[in-house]
Order: structure tokens, then sequence, then C-alpha cells
């Protein structure tokens, strides 16, 4: 993942505190897309797997933005 500006992730953290139901939408497709995965033919794994490493990291990304935020502000 090529790693946001620390105001990326700022707007990350202010969309996590203040948009929950996002937060709450984002972390369900995530785990449906897990959930779908052994289902999944074939032919279509690396897409779909690729698309769950997508998820995850963006779901990391946001759920854990206060901390890096918090982080950055003690350096």
């Amino acid at each position: 993942m090529i790693r946001p500006d620390p105001e990326i992730v700022a707007r990350l953290a202010n969309i996590a505190t203040h948009n929950k139901e996002f937060v709450q939408w984002l972390n369900n497709w995530r785990q449906h897309e897990l959930e779908q995965l052994p289902n999944v033919s074939s032919n279509a794994v690396g897409i779909a797997q690729g698309r769950c490493q997508v998820l995850t990291e963006l779901c990391k990304l946001v759920n854990n933005s206060r901390e890096f935020v918090a982080q950055s502000n003690k350096r």
C-alpha cells in the first residue's frame, strides 16, 4: 500500500470519528468478501483475494487512523 500523507490520515480519522456508520459499512463489506472467498470459482480467486487484501488494508487504515494521528502529534 502507498502510505498516505499525514493530512489524508487526519481526514480519515475525522471520518472514523464522525461517520461511524461508514466505518461499520466498510468493515461489514470486508467481512462479507472474506466470507464469500471459499465459494469463489477457481478462475476468479485471484480477483477475490485481491479485493479482500485491499479492503483489509483500507479497514486497518481507517480503523487505526486516530491512533496514527495521535502518534504523529507526539513527535
